[in-house]
């Protein structure tokens, strides 16, 4: 019974030793959990988003809306003078009538450059170099701003630019075949015009080349298919009485013909000629090309003489322009062109002259508006007294990308 007894307790003393010991709960006062501090944190201040357009101003000579080199026939008056415009950024420049001189477009300085951002206005004028800054400008990065061109010789004929010209891309026409001439790939300029008072559209914090125009019109044959220097064998006649009618409209501007540049030639009165533009001396065979661009229309045939002719439409511009005396047709009718886009052959139907020695035809080149019915001078005039007495002289304004001055696209 002890044995028990003893076997008894051992296990009872082995027991309370395994128990697992209570451990007594902390007592919670106010102070064992430390409670947060309250502080203020002030709102972080907005940093003003401005940005700015920079840019280059150019004259674009040859009204292709990229700043590159301009090719163009000098035009000299009977004093010896250049353009206003020529004389004006090129003033080392001398040369003959006619004669084909390459420059670079130049920067155009004095110039006012503005946009406008919640009503107020911001504005910068070209330096020397036409470069222009408008900075601080309230609108983020990469944000599209209208900007406004002021021309300090807006009220000189002369001088004054009137188109914006846009490059927009450039455009490939494959190489093709028509009429037996291969035309090979041409790589041409897709560029808009705008009014010089038109809003252009740009993008902040960008780098940008604007060109401006003071026409519309290049010559219609590349430089390098020309004789040097360029000559007009007949003019336009701008003055008188005579009517002339072609496609059953009536055009009065006759009277004098002065070989399309008054200068190119002394005028002669009274030839009362009727004659609706100019008529270049061009060899048999060159490539003419687009004048500006357009779609190609009324490619006909004169019935007798057989001559062809191809006329370019510009409903933006609402003008025509009708080229003659062709030997082939080189693109169909209807085609969308570009300025600088072979179209046709020159060929021999037009009278023949002694041009560089030997007989040399010609290509009949003119241009019309829509509404006015009425055929137009690309020349602007420069003197009333080169006409005769009796002559009315009609309002003629320069149309080509240099004014007075035959540029080649």
């Amino acid at each position: 019974m002890k044995s028990k007894a003893l076997v008894i307790i051992i296990l009872a003393v082995v027991l309370v030793a395994c128990a697992p010991t209570s451990t007594p709960m902390p007592t919670s006062t106010a102070t064992d959990i430390p409670q947060p501090t309250a502080t203020f944190t002030p709102e972080p201040t907005a940093t003003p988003t401005i940005s700015q357009i920079s840019g280059i101003l150019f004259f674009d000579m040859n009204a292709n809306g990229l700043h590159d080199q301009a090719s163009f026939a000098l035009s000299v008056d009977k004093s010896g003078n250049l353009p206003a415009i020529i004389q004006k950024l090129f003033p080392e420049v001398t040369g003959k009538n006619g004669e084909v001189t390459t420059f670079d477009e130049p920067a155009l300085a004095g110039f006012e450059i503005c946009t406008s951002v919640s009503e107020k206005q911001y504005c910068s004028t070209t330096d020397k170099n036409g470069e222009f800054s408008i900075k601080d400008i309230p609108t983020a990065s990469g944000t599209k701003v209208f900007l406004k061109i002021k021309d300090p010789n807006a009220e000189n004929i002369e001088l004054a630019m009137k188109y914006i010209s846009q490059w927009r891309k450039v455009a490939t026409v494959p190489a093709y075949e028509m009429n037996g001439t291969k035309i090979p790939e041409q790589i041409l300029n897709d560029t808009k015009l705008l009014a010089i008072n038109s809003s252009i559209e740009l993008t902040t914090d960008t780098q940008s080349k604007i060109g401006l125009t003071q026409g519309y019109l290049t010559l219609p044959f590349l430089v390098s298919d020309m004789p040097n220097p360029v000559v007009i064998w007949n003019g336009f006649d701008i003055c008188g009485t005579k009517v002339y009618v072609r496609d059953e409209v009536a055009s009065n501007f006759l009277g004098m013909n002065y070989a399309g540049n008054p200068y190119l030639k002394p005028p002669t009165n009274g030839q009362l000629d009727s004659h609706s533009g100019l008529d270049f001396a061009v060899p048999e065979g060159t490539l003419i090309v687009a004048s500006m661009p357009g779609t190609t229309i009324s490619d006909y045939r004169r019935d007798g003489s057989g001559e062809l002719f191809l006329d370019i439409d510009n409903s933006s511009m609402q003008r025509r322009i009708d080229n003659g005396h062709l030997g082939e047709w080189l693109v169909k009718n209807g085609t969308q062109v570009l300025r600088g886009q072979i179209i046709a052959k020159s060929g021999k139907s037009g009278s023949q002259n002694t041009y560089m020695g030997r007989f040399t035809p010609q290509l009949h080149w003119d241009i019309a508006a829509y509404g006015e019915n009425l055929y137009l001078n690309p020349f602007a005039i420069l003197s009333k007294d080169m006409y005769p007495k009796n002559c009315k002289i009609m309002e003629s304004k320069n149309l080509w990308a240099v004014y007075n001055t035959m540029v080649f696209p």
